[in-house]
């Protein structure tokens, strides 16, 4: 079916469509158009609850920051230790495995 051409709703254009559908006339002005409707909803929901959103912010930072300190703390670096001694042979293997691809995935570009 042959559809008549349309204006692309994001940067003007005309295109002929693939469907009655379609509004865009690339993958590329859909996406920015989508980028676009994500930015406005996000400004939007910000400026109706601009109180909650400082309050999240503010927790998580205070969550983060006390992440970072205990992370600094020996328990953590110790915990950390015993964890990897636990599961050595695990990381091991995988470590064996990434170096394999990474060999045989040169091996095909250099082929």
């Amino acid at each position: 079916m042959e559809y008549k051409k349309k204006k692309c709703v994001q940067c003007g254009d005309k295109f002929t469509p693939t469907s009655g559908r379609q509004k865009y006339c690339s993958d590329i002005c859909k996406g920015n158009a989508v980028q676009l409707q994500t930015s406005n909803r996000q400004k939007k929901f910000y400026q109706k609850n601009k109180e909650l959103v400082k309050e999240r912010i503010k927790k998580h930072d205070e969550e983060t920051g006390y992440q970072k300190e205990y992370q600094k703390t020996d328990a953590f670096k110790r915990s950390k230790r015993r964890h990897y001694l636990n599961n050595k042979e695990y990381y091991h293997e995988k470590t064996r495995e990434y170096r394999e691809r990474a060999k045989n995935k040169n091996e095909q570009n250099n082929s």
